[in-house]
């Protein structure tokens, strides 16, 4: 049994790719929406090795990702999955789909710092999980967020610009429901 862990200083990102499911109702046949799923898997698996991110899980064009746990990294985890996202936002719109080569796909972040609990739930199948108000908000941040930006909440800005070099600007007044 494992037994859900408390994290204090984590930060998590949600993120889609805005013009994806364009590209997938064009694929001709399943395989070749395989061949695009793995296309795009592939490139954001290996970015993501680069850093300090653990990918939590992915459905379809959706990442849910977090650094700062299983081991913490100081207030790093916020520089970690900023230069992430950022270094996937790039790829990502670099990335041409042979069906679809016309097709412009833009990333959608949502980032947000703070306290989570991770956990494996589940009998069956077992699948490591994170809860609480950080990852609701992170999820909300992308939700509301633009195509092609990347959404930092308040706490996730403070600590960028404590760190350093991350040109941060305003998007003005949005309201996000948080639990």
């Amino acid at each position: 049994m494992i037994y859900p862990e408390v994290y204090d200083n984590t930060t998590v990102q949600f993120s889609d790719i805005h013009g994806f499911a364009e590209v997938m109702e064009a694929a001709p046949t399943p395989f070749v929406t395989i061949a695009i799923m793995n296309t795009l898997y592939g490139l954001c698996d290996s970015v993501i090795e680069g850093f300090d991110v653990y990918k939590v899980e992915t459905v379809r064009d959706n990442y849910l990702l977090v650094s700062g746990l299983p081991v913490p990294n100081g207030i790093n985890h916020a520089g970690e999955m900023a230069t992430l996202a950022l270094t996937l936002r790039k790829d990502v719109g670099m990335l041409i789909i042979a069906s679809s080569p016309d097709a412009k796909l833009k990333l959608r972040v949502g980032i947000n710092s703070g306290s989570c609990v991770a956990s494996v739930v589940g009998l069956k199948m077992p699948k490591y999980c994170l809860f609480g108000d950080t990852v609701n908000t992170a999820s909300r941040m992308e939700s509301h967020g633009e195509a092609g930006k990347i959404h930092v909440s308040p706490t996730t800005a403070a600590l960028l610009e404590k760190i350093g070099n991350y040109f941060l600007s305003p998007r003005g007044p949005i309201t996000v429901k948080v639990s």
